[in-house]
């Protein structure tokens, strides 16, 4: 078996077992024309094509075919600079002697970007550091750089005395709207931990040279498509015109990528109709998606209010744009989910949507909200779950949104958490916690086929690219992964040991193994 990966050439993919998007269709074949999937089926199908006509055909016998995967929910900036960065997430249940030799370390190892020491990945949550998580304690290290530190889960940062003066944040500096500055329970001062404040430390710290995040993101495109993953989808709050730009220029230079879309946040809607275009349009190679809008509680307050909150949304559907509401907490979902009930177009959607009760579902459903969410943090942050959730059963309610007939569509939140599509089928079927053998509420366990759906064509869906990605079927865009097991066949303990050994995108290698 072996394929040489040309562009461009006709390709008969023969003796697979096949798993459309919606249905397991079971031994048969695949053929690829122009870019387009032109038959789908048994290889007895009175529809088949000649295979003599195709320029490759490749025996697969033993793989196993599905739509490319999408992740319907990550940060592409935020990933690639995450990985331009020294990386923390490996830190946990350290001393503090141990976590300062760690940033030692990289002080020596590592070079400063723009004059500042950045670090990513920290798990704030792990007791064992969390207690180090103060400004005075990155002082002793680094007297005389500016130090950023941001947190896993996205919504934090610890900054170093030097930091703090050098984006002017003082202990009379007011806290913008939404953003929390952490003070010092005994004698009030800051401590250096800034919570929801991507937005101010975006405009204050220097950014990282662009050739060097670049670079990254070219990385950043290898490791997804080396997981299968043909369609991302930028949900960052801050995307505006000149992030478009950017990334249109930079997938412009690249003969091949993924299928990228873009989320415009709501401080530069206006801008988009006018200068990129509206909601499904492409803008050189780029499609743009949902509106993302916030709402947060993880600053200590509901952000923003309610007021502001619904402007946006009427302002988005105003614009024809549907819109992708970040909401984790159950108090925060049911805002949402009222929200929407007044004031709903096709396509809305919800992130996250971490905890549900029984009423949050029936009322998505009767809505028609979509779902957008993150399996893998059952494995990633079961145990961190499991400690400070007072029910830990309303936690990730996959099977229950399928029951009710809600369409769900998986996403990783990288670099928050793992781009690998075969792992949130293996949380999301097995949900089992990371090191304490426990099942987090196994009644909501998914089905393999369930959770291969949500992770190939649902996710389309809730993208809104199912009109092209996502299905095999013929006149759909050939974005095909082949695997080296069947997973419906596999253990759902061993599901995680899958892998691709082939992701085409519209009939183009993005990677291979054959």
């Amino acid at each position: 078996m072996q394929f040489n990966g040309d562009d461009g050439r006709s390709l008969w993919l023969d003796n697979l077992e096949i798993f459309d998007g919606l249905r397991n269709l079971g031994s048969g074949c695949i053929s690829v024309e122009d870019g387009k999937i032109s038959f789908v089926g048994e290889k007895a199908g009175r529809q088949s094509p000649k295979r003599s006509k195709f320029d490759e055909v490749i025996d697969c016998s033993g793989l196993f075919a599905l739509p490319g995967f999408v992740d319907s929910h990550l940060h592409l900036f935020s990933l690639a600079a995450f990985n331009a960065g020294y990386d923390l997430s490996h830190v946990s249940g350290t001393t503090r002697s141990k976590f300062q030799s760690i940033l030692k370390m990289a002080k020596e190892t590592f070079d400063k970007q723009e004059g500042w020491h950045r670090f990513y990945g920290l798990d704030s949550f792990d007791l064992s550091i969390s207690k180090y998580l103060d400004r005075h304690f990155l002082d002793e290290l680094f007297p005389e750089d500016p130090v950023i530190i941001h947190f896993k889960s996205g919504h934090g940062a610890l900054l170093n005395s030097l930091a703090l003066r050098l984006i002017d944040l003082s202990e009379t500096t007011d806290e913008p709207p939404g953003t929390t500055f952490i003070r010092d329970l005994e004698d009030g001062l800051l401590t250096g931990v800034i919570l929801e404040g991507e937005e101010l430390l975006g405009a204050k710290i220097p950014s990282i040279p662009i050739a060097q995040l670049m670079q990254s993101l070219g990385k950043v495109f290898e490791d997804t498509s080396s997981k299968g993953i043909t369609t991302l989808v930028d949900a960052s709050r801050n995307n505006n015109v000149s992030k478009i730009e950017m990334l249109s220029e930079f997938l412009s230079s690249r003969p091949l990528s993924p299928h990228v879309v873009m989320m415009p946040g709501m401080s530069d809607l206006s801008r988009f109709p006018r200068e990129v275009g509206c909601y499904s349009d492409v803008y050189r190679k780029v499609a743009i998606g949902h509106v993302k809008i916030m709402l947060t509680a993880s600053s200590g307050h509901i952000f923003p209010s309610e007021e502001d909150f619904l402007s946006s949304i009427r302002k988005a559907h105003s614009l024809g744009f549907p819109v992708a509401i970040h909401a984790v907490e159950n108090e925060c979902v049911s805002i949402a989910i009222s929200a929407l009930e007044n004031d709903f177009i096709s396509g809305d959607r919800i992130e996250h949507a971490s905890e549900l009760v029984d009423k949050n579902i029936k009322d998505i459903a009767a809505v028609g909200i979509q779902i957008s969410t993150q399996p893998g943090l059952i494995t990633e942050n079961g145990e961190r779950y499991l400690q400070n959730t007072v029910d830990p059963s309303i936690l990730y309610r996959l099977e229950s949104l399928r029951k009710h007939g809600i369409t769900i569509g998986f996403s990783s939140d990288a670099p928050f958490s793992q781009a690998d599509p075969m792992e949130w089928i293996s949380a999301a079927t097995g949900r089992n916690v990371s090191g304490t053998g426990v099942i987090l509420e196994s009644s909501e366990r998914l089905s393999v086929p369930s959770a291969l759906n949500m992770a190939t064509y649902s996710g389309a869906v809730v993208s809104g690219v199912a009109d092209r990605k996502g299905h095999l079927r013929r006149g759909m865009d050939a974005d095909i992964v082949l695997l080296d097991m069947n997973p419906l066949t596999t253990e759902i303990s061993e599901l995680f040991k899958i892998s691709p050994v082939l992701t085409l995108s519209q009939g183009s290698s993005l990677y291979s193994q054959m």
